[in-house]
């Protein structure tokens, strides 16, 4: 059974820059990736410290295109890992209204055409 959970999310003091830039460069090459943001993450309950948090707005096999982005994070040194990634799915609510209503994204396709 699911429970609800407080988390505390908002953007890192100590910005990932290296991260944001190996992980735009994967998603200008994968054209089912249409927004991507980043944060700072918190679940209290757990007692693990906060660490940074990934979401992914794409098309097609989102799970693989998270397990190459994991894997480019993984080879990037960052200020507050580890590194978490979660799809944005478009059905809202929990930590998917936070990255759609309130924050910036660090990547955004750019689709070029007459209109």
């Amino acid at each position: 059974m699911r429970k609800d959970t407080q988390v505390l999310l908002g953007q890192p003091s100590r910005h990932p820059d290296a991260l944001a830039a190996a992980l735009e460069r994967l998603f200008k090459t994968r054209t089912q990736v249409k927004r991507a943001w980043l944060a700072h993450f918190h679940n209290p309950e757990t007692g693990d410290p906060p660490h940074t948090l990934i979401a992914v707005e794409a098309t097609g096999d989102r799970d693989a295109l998270i397990a190459e982005a994991g894997m480019v994070a993984q080879n990037v040194s960052i200020p507050d890992p580890p590194v978490d990634f979660v799809a944005i799915t478009g059905h809202g609510g929990g930590v998917e209204d936070y990255f759609l209503k309130s924050a910036k994204p660090f990547y955004s396709r750019r689709f070029l055409g007459l209109f």
